[in-house]
């Protein structure tokens, strides 16, 4: 991800909209092949890739003029804290819950 970051101008958005598409499509290519072993590292890596995805996207959505959108910045915020203080922890538990 990060040989292709480097191409776009550092800090714009289309450098976030170029690690948006690599981590979804690294993303959709975990799920398809289940690359590990054990079940349980697959859906760890899962949620590790979504999470990624997830903050990209929130941190993009910052970047825009939300002022006259339903969801304002401060919404998209609250996602993102949401986001990572929700999913952090969620590998942790399913690997010690299974």
């Amino acid at each position: 991800m990060t040989g292709v970051l480097m191409k776009a101008a550092q800090g714009s958005a289309s450098q976030i909209f170029f690690g948006l598409i690599v981590s979804f499509i690294y993303f959709a290519l975990v799920v398809r092949c289940m690359p590990y072993r054990r079940f349980r590292t697959d859906v760890i890596r899962v949620v590790g890739e979504l999470q990624l995805f997830l903050t990209m996207l929130c941190v993009l959505m910052l970047r825009l003029d939300l002022h006259q959108e339903w969801i304002t910045n401060e919404r998209v915020s609250v996602i993102l804290i949401a986001v990572n203080f929700v999913m952090t922890p969620v590998p942790f538990i399913y690997d010690v819950l299974s």
